[in-house]
Parts: structure tokens; C-alpha cells; sequence
């Protein structure tokens, strides 16, 4: 068997997560990696290391059986022989006394204190257990590892680090993984996004919410609707004629077989996969699919996560959400590499992007507070969402009228890849000052303003933040690696914005910086430093 190397991202992950383990104490670590960047990877990595000292044992849990399955797999290439076992009712195995055990929630949940106590706990899918309901399956489950051993160490993964209840995961962020960041490398393809035709497109003004989200059955009627679906399927078909497989994302399960009737009425070979799917049948459909016997897969609310076929090329979203996870989640199934394959077209029917924004940079609303629209463009000749700066549509080339000046007017940007609706630009740093930044009821911060003059004015700012925890120390910590000398360099880091702020005397200014326009926002973000000599 051919021996398996990590990408260095993939490296990265994992000794960033030991590092918060080890020498920064963090009981928790949470690694964001998107749809393709190897999340089975990572966590075989992790527990080959974690299994270097006697006596660990590890318990790896997630809510399906595939996702078992598929990380067991890797672990076993990268580990043979190691000690595997798998706990979960769908896979009918309940195997107790292993160093390594692969296991449901549902199934663990039931007998969790019949184990012997785990050291190393990664928990796959880790939006799905962010709730704080204490009440919760995951929130039982993780009380009881932690009564058992009050040091364990647990590692989260997901794409989407946010919860349509909650917002954004509240833990130590080991590494973030970006989409754009996996296109630019190879390892993604991008999305190409089109607003459905409007003949498509359902009617959600009568449509409630509750808990933040469409209601179901409100949200089912509105788009199972025989003059939408034949509008919305021939548009596919159309638009989808020379690409190779489809995925149609349906509101609910009688919209589904409405839907895969239509298409089977306009000759197209096509399946649905649904929760009342038998599983026998479930994998047989699925098999057919991404060997390219099924040219369009319609399913309601089941092939969101863990869900692979390359083969797909064309994503419809004829439903609606408010979830920004669910939303990536969904989009992610379009964008890894198959032969012949440029990009995967995106046809929204619900008005998501035009809601949620990007894919790689989605908004996240907070519970109990509101919002508007994201920030979109569309093209009244093909449909395609483009960015607000756009003079002329990306896809088609026609122009757009120009901007009503307006001091009221919310300023827009869309597409559904963030890079597709703002480029980043460099510019040289001519000098640069240090300050402390004091606002009332928060942590101090440390204003760090470049310099450049130009067209972005006279001063581009950015603000290192060791006291705000979370993301925001560890973007903090990153800046600092790069603007000290390797002899001063601390690698315990720098806990204060005063610790910091001492540094400005012996920190090194970049040569230049690559500055990008936040979207709604008169800031600028500092993407990238560049410095005269090798860092």
C-alpha cells in the first residue's frame, strides 16, 4: 500500500490542535476544513499521534454511518494494525473494548458510562453538536467523557463553525481551512452562480418562520407548485445540457417525486433519495449516480453532509433556508475535481445567496436579531449574481445601469464565491505606528495603520486582538509571527494588547500589504504582508 502524505494544510491543522492541547491548556479545538480538504485526513493524523503514548484511547463520534465508515478507512491506511472498533446500530456493530472506537451519538449515547474513560475525543460534523442545549444527545454525551476524565482533550471539525440557533461555535479555532484558499491550490472547483428564472421561483412573502427558519410545510407548498417545477426543470435541462450530473435540492418529500416525475416526463433519467428511502435501495441509487447511470439525483434533506460524488456538475436549490450551514453545506456537494469538470453551476430558486451571501464568507445572523438581505447584483439578462462594482455582468457581458447616488442605500456585493465580488489589491507601506485602542466594554486591541497613501487613502488599519479569544486572538497571534524577528519571537505568544503594543520598537513593517474592501463596510481587511527578505 502506497504511503499517504498529509498536504502541509492538513499537517498544519493537526499540530495546531496539539499545540492548543499542550501548551496553551485548551481542553477544546476546533478546526473549520471545507467539503474537500480531507477532514478524514486530519483526524487519522491526530489519533496515529494521540497513540503514540501508552494508555490513550480515542473515541471518534458522528451522527451517520457513512461518516464512520469513511474515517475508519482512513485511519487504516495511514494506521494498519491499529486497534479500530466501530459502536453504531447502523452498521451493526457494538464494539466495546477497543483503543480506537468509531461511534453513532445515537447509538453511544444509550451506554456511553459502560466505557472505559478516553483521553482524545473528536467530535466529526461539530456544528451539529454546538447547541446549548444542555438536553441535547451531544451535550449528554459530552458531559459524561468529561466526568469520566476531566482532561480529556476534544477535537471539532466542520466546514460551517455556526448554528442557526446559536451563531458562531463558541471554541479555541486551531486552523481555518478557506475555500478559496482550497480553489487557488487545485484541491476545489469553483461554483458559478445563477438566480433561477423567475418563472421558477416561489413565493416565500406568506411563508412563516419559526426558530429563524421557514416552516416546513409552508415552505413545501410554496415550491411544490406544477408551473414552478416545469419552469425550474426546464431551466436545468437547459442549462445543464452539457454537464455531466445533476443534484436537485428539494423543500420537502412530496415536492421531491413531484419534481423527478417532471424530469422523467421530459425523458431524463432521474432518482430520488428521501429520509423513507430504504437504505438498500439508498446505496444503490447513490452507486448509479456517481457512476454517471443517473443523470439527476433529487433528494429532501439527506445528501447535505458527508455526501461525495465528483460527478456532479449542476446543484439546484429548489427550497429555501435561513441556515447558513445548511446553505454551504449543500453548495460544497458541487465543488470536487472529476475529469472534465471546470466549475459547478449553482441555480437558487429560493433566494439564498441573495440572503446568505458567499459561500466561503456567508452571513451569520444571531439568534434573536435581524437582518437584511446579503449584499447581491443580478443580471437581468442571464440571471447570474454578480458583484455591485460590476459594470458589466461576469458571465454574459452586458452592463448594468449605473448606481442612483443615495445616502440611505445599503451598499450591495453578491456573487457566490466572496472572490467573485472583490479582488484584492497590493500596496506599498511607506511606514507604519502602533496604538493601543480602548473601547468601552470590551478588551483593549492594538490599532496597527499602515501608511500607503494612494487611492485608499492615506491609512489602512488593522486590529490585532490577543484579549478577544477565539478567532480574533488567534489572527492576532498569526500577525505577530510575522512582524517579529525570529531571535524575539515568542512562541508562548502575547496574551495582552499591551504586551503587544511593547513590541513596535523591534517588530518588522511589511514592505507591502494585500488589502481587500469588506463587504458593507467602509474597512478594509489586511489579507496578506510581504516583507523585503524571506520570512
Amino acid at each position: 500500500m502506497a504511503k499517504i502524505e498529509l498536504r502541509p494544510y492538513q499537517l498544519k491543522a493537526v499540530d495546531e490542535t496539539f499545540r492548543l492541547w499542550g501548551d496553551a491548556g485548551e481542553r477544546d479545538a476546533l478546526v473549520v476544513a471545507p467539503c474537500g480538504a480531507g477532514k478524514s485526513l486530519i483526524i487519522a493524523e491526530t489519533i496515529r499521534r494521540a497513540l503514540e503514548w501508552d494508555g490513550v484511547r480515542v473515541l471518534v463520534l458522528t451522527h451517520r454511518a457513512e461518516l464512520l465508515q469513511q474515517n475508519g478507512g482512513e485511519l487504516r491506511a495511514i494506521l494498519p494494525g491499529a486497534d479500530i472498533g466501530f459502536f453504531s446500530a447502523s452498521l451493526g456493530k457494538k464494539e466495546k473494548h477497543r483503543r480506537v472506537t468509531f461511534a453513532g451519538i445515537a447509538s453511544i449515547a444509550r451506554q456511553i458510562y459502560d466505557f472505559e474513560p478516553w483521553q482524545v475525543v473528536i467530535i466529526d460534523e461539530a456544528h451539529l453538536a454546538g447547541t446549548k442545549n444542555s438536553n441535547a444527545q451531544y451535550a449528554k454525551v459530552i458531559k459524561a467523557i468529561t466526568q469520566l476524565n476531566p482532561n480529556a482533550r476534544f477535537l471539532h471539525l466542520t466546514a460551517t463553525p455556526y448554528r442557526l440557533d446559536t451563531g458562531m461555535l463558541d471554541l479555541p479555532v486551531a486552523h481555518e481551512i478557506g475555500v478559496q484558499f482550497l480553489i487557488d491550490e487545485g484541491h476545489l472547483l469553483p461554483l458559478v452562480s445563477k438566480r433561477g428564472a423567475a418563472a421558477g421561483r416561489a413565493d416565500l412573502s406568506g411563508v412563516k418562520m419559526r426558530g429563524g427558519e421557514f416552516i416546513a410545510g409552508e415552505m413545501e407548498r410554496a415550491f411544490d407548485q406544477s408551473e414552478l417545477i416545469a419552469a425550474a426543470v426546464s431551466e436545468v435541462i437547459e442549462l445543464g445540457a452539457d454537464r455531466r450530473a445533476w443534484m436537485v435540492f428539494a423543500s420537502g418529500v412530496q415536492h421531491a417525486e413531484d419534481i423527478a416525475a417532471e424530469f422523467a416526463a421530459r425523458g431524463v433519467v432521474c432518482e430520488v433519495i428521501t429520509g423513507e428511502t430504504p437504505k438498500d435501495l439508498r446505496a444503490a441509487i447513490i452507486a448509479d449516480f456517481k457512476a454517471g447511470n443517473i443523470k439527476c439525483l433529487v433528494n429532501c434533506d439527506v445528501l447535505t453532509i458527508g455526501f461525495n460524488a465528483p460527478i456532479c456538475a449542476l446543484i439546484a436549490m429548489m427550497r429555501a433556508t435561513c441556515s447558513a450551514a445548511l446553505y454551504v453545506q449543500i453548495a460544497g456537494r458541487g465543488q470536487r475535481l472529476y475529469p472534465g469538470k471546470k466549475d459547478c453551476l449553482f441555480l437558487d430558486y429560493g433566494g439564498n445567496v441573495e440572503r446568505l451571501g458567499f459561500v466561503d464568507d456567508p452571513i451569520i445572523k444571531l439568534p434573536g436579531k435581524g437582518g437584511g438581505n446579503a449584499p447581491v447584483k443580478v443580471c437581468k439578462n442571464c440571471d447570474t449574481i454578480c458583484q455591485a462594482g460590476c459594470r458589466h455582468c461576469q458571465e454574459c457581458g452586458a452592463p448594468f445601469p449605473d448606481p442612483e447616488i443615495s445616502h440611505d442605500a445599503q451598499s450591495y456585493a453578491g456573487a457566490i464565491l466572496k472572490r467573485q465580488a472583490e479582488e484584492a489589491i497590493w500596496r506599498e507601506v511607506a511606514d507604519w505606528r502602533w496604538s493601543i485602542h480602548r473601547k468601552p466594554g470590551k478588551p483593549d486591541s492594538v490599532r496597527v495603520s499602515y501608511y500607503i497613501g494612494g487611492m485608499l487613502g492615506d491609512v489602512v488599519c488593522e486590529f490585532l486582538c490577543p484579549e478577544h479569544g477565539g478567532f480574533a486572538a488567534k489572527k492576532a497571534a498569526d500577525a505577530m509571527r510575522q512582524f517579529m524577528p525570529p531571535d524575539y519571537y515568542r512562541p508562548e505568544g502575547y496574551a495582552t494588547a499591551a504586551e503587544i503594543d511593547a513590541q513596535y520598537i523591534i517588530a518588522r513593517m511589511p514592505a507591502r500589504i494585500l488589502v481587500k474592501h469588506q463587504a458593507n463596510s467602509k474597512f478594509y481587511e489586511v489579507v496578506r504582508r510581504e516583507y523585503h527578505e524571506k520570512t
